[in-house]
């Protein structure tokens, strides 16, 4: 569910913190969609973890992968574009794939 932000807010929806909002003056605050690895179909996570390179920028991380997901989506493979497309919708700059995160329905996921 995607809202706008008000002065009022709908009740129970949490809100990000702006800039006024946080300890510091951040330059930029980015949000992260977070899925499980399970996304990921065995040959791209293998070849990310060998860091191959592809025309996605991504980064290893101890516990699975963190891909920048702005910009031209079409260069994703067509196994994970439609997550990547909605991350990318819901205003996240980054989808992590974590393996200790549920699957979600509504995305291809593998078992390897």
């Amino acid at each position: 569910v995607n809202f706008r932000l008000s002065a009022n807010p709908p009740p129970n929806v949490a809100i990000e913190p702006t800039m006024a909002q946080t300890a510091h003056p951040w330059p930029e605050i980015s949000r992260t969609a977070v899925v499980s690895t399970a996304h990921l179909p065995e040959d791209l996570a293998q070849a990310m973890e060998r860091g191959e390179d592809t025309p996605f920028a991504y980064d290893r991380l101890p516990y699975g992968f963190r891909l920048f997901v702005l910009g031209d989506l079409t260069k994703y493979p067509a196994t994970i574009r439609p997550i990547a497309q909605a991350a990318c919708r819901d205003g996240c700059r980054w989808l992590e794939f974590d393996a200790d995160v549920d699957t979600m329905e509504g995305f291809a996921a593998w078992s390897w």
